[in-house]
């Protein structure tokens, strides 16, 4: 029986289990004016010669009950190139133990508290601003039930625990983006985490799983990951690590259930960076981008119309030529402009990506960003297609005010491909020295890119921008790129006349 308790929106060296006994030392002396001292270490001035009493005492008997597992440790392979790698996410922590099929909350550990002597010694340590530096004394507690671990476990910070395991390998996580309108978010890789097994010791006060009196635990994790890419919209590889940490014959921590169980995901982070295959998921198609813009011609086939026929009579070859531009972060709209297979899009669809994918026609095809122009927001794709694909037919006059117009794109969804708005050039439009087209065609997120057709069924400007409500709602107010612009930002031109 499988126990769900929660979801949250992130050389070889042998451990053994704990077989020996720890032996940790407290002083305790009356000072010249009649006050009883407790420390982990004797006193740095005997001015009134008190005389100090060392107290020993064993922590045996601690792992009566149940067996933390041997783990191996094995070494990160770290990233020790130039070369970008991909970025991840953890974005799903669930904790999912098997019951014996009887019990809905299974024992997974034991609970042992601090002796009188220890809990006054760490009272009046705490008092005096320090923590101990050697362990404390136990005695035999309860049961440590699943529930009851898992309620805590939703505190842990087990997203800083992976970025601190990839991060000293060499690997990037999101964990520096900061701010809501930093460019390109999201990460290329996103992983889930399910705890399927755990087992752990924790030593503490009565009321130490509650509050951040301290406490020695030590903990076992076993972790089955799921790998999703985050362009190709499917799990790519699932493996199963397991991560250790042994910490509970050392000094108590203040958050220490939440600190060792920290630290066990940790270590089987650091087990997932050992495994090759996941690596080189890492470092497969990275996103080293080209140039951010360039100018140079680039020789590209177009074709154009010459002013007949409509836009509902070239239809079906103006949704063999329109795409969706799926990223790791979303996606927008393109069209094609060349038998070869070059589109074009915004450049704020594919932003820094080298690779995107490219669906025509319900098809995928993976893309190559050749040219981007950030400024005039313009980045020209490459697919290379098995077959011949439609192109666009591209208007060799500029479209004036007044024209209707039909914007293609793929809004808010892609399951709403090739949709079509129908309006009017409204005017032209200057903005930061880049001219515009102003439209009242209805444009919505995920539009951006798309192809702009006159009414004989001809390119004249990609679909850049729109302005909306407070709520959401379209002002009606939308802004496009004029084509030649956009061809001749990433080194298309349009030719004479």
């Amino acid at each position: 029986m499988r126990i769900k308790l929660f979801r949250a929106t992130t050389g070889l060296l042998l451990f053994t289990a704990f077989t020996s006994a720890a032996v940790a030392e407290v002083y305790r002396w009356t000072d010249a004016n009649g006050k009883l001292h407790f420390s982990d270490r004797p006193p740095a001035e005997r001015a009134e010669s008190p005389e100090v009493e060392l107290v020993q005492y064993h922590l045996d008997n601690l792992d009566q009950g149940i067996e933390l597992p041997k783990v191996a440790y094995l070494e990160p392979l770290k990233n020790d190139s130039d070369d970008a790698v991909k970025t991840v996410q953890l974005e799903h922590v669930a904790v999912e133990v098997s019951g014996d099929g009887s019990n809905d909350d299974p024992v997974v550990g034991k609970m042992f508290k601090f002796t009188n002597f220890s809990t006054n010694a760490l009272r009046r340590m705490k008092i005096k601003g320090k923590w101990p530096e050697g362990p404390l004394d136990c005695e035999p507690g309860s049961d440590l039930r699943l529930h009851t671990i898992a309620y805590y476990y939703k505190r842990a910070d087990f997203k800083a625990s992976l970025a601190a395991a990839f991060e000293s390998s060499g690997y990037a996580t999101n964990s520096d983006w900061k701010f809501s309108l930093q460019q390109h978010r999201g990460a290329d890789l996103s992983l889930a985490a399910t705890i399927s097994d755990l087992k752990l010791i924790h030593c503490g006060t009565t009321t130490s799983l509650t509050t951040q009196e301290g406490s020695q635990d030590s903990t076992y994790l076993q972790v089955d990951w799921e790998i999703f890419d985050n362009l190709s919209r499917e799990v790519v590889y699932k493996v199963r690590t397991q991560g250790i940490d042994y910490s509970l014959r050392k000094a108590a921590r203040r958050r220490g259930l939440l600190d060792s169980a920290e630290l066990a995901f940790r270590h089987a982070a650091e087990q997932l960076l050992a495994d090759r295959h996941f690596v080189g998921l890492l470092k497969s198609e990275s996103r080293a981008a080209p140039a951010a813009a360039s100018v140079e011609p680039i020789d590209v086939s177009l074709s154009y119309g010459d002013g007949s026929g409509s836009f509902l009579h070239q239809l079906p070859q103006i949704k063999g030529a329109s795409a969706t531009v799926r990223t790791n972060t979303g996606h927008g709209s393109g069209f094609v402009i060349s038998d070869a297979g070059h589109l074009l899009t915004n450049y704020h669809v594919v932003k820094d990506s080298n690779a995107v994918i490219v669906i025509i026609a319900g098809r995928q095809f993976p893309a190559q960003v050749l040219r981007r122009d950030r400024r005039r927001d313009v980045a020209l794709l490459k697919i290379q297609p098995d077959e011949k694909v439609s192109t666009a037919r591209l208007a060799k006059q500029a479209v004036s005010v007044g024209e209707e117009v039909f914007v293609v794109g793929t809004p808010l969804d892609e399951s709403l491909d090739f949709s079509i708005t129908k309006g009017i050039i409204s005017a032209r439009r200057l903005h930061d020295g880049q001219g515009y087209l102003q439209t009242d065609a209805a444009v919505n997120p995920g539009n951006s890119g798309g192809p702009v057709f006159n009414e004989s069924g001809e390119v004249v400007a990609v679909t850049v921008s729109g302005i909306f409500t407070r709520d959401g709602a379209s002002a009606n107010i939308n802004y496009l790129i004029p084509l030649e612009e956009a061809l001749a930002s990433v080194g298309v031109d349009l030719p004479e006349g």
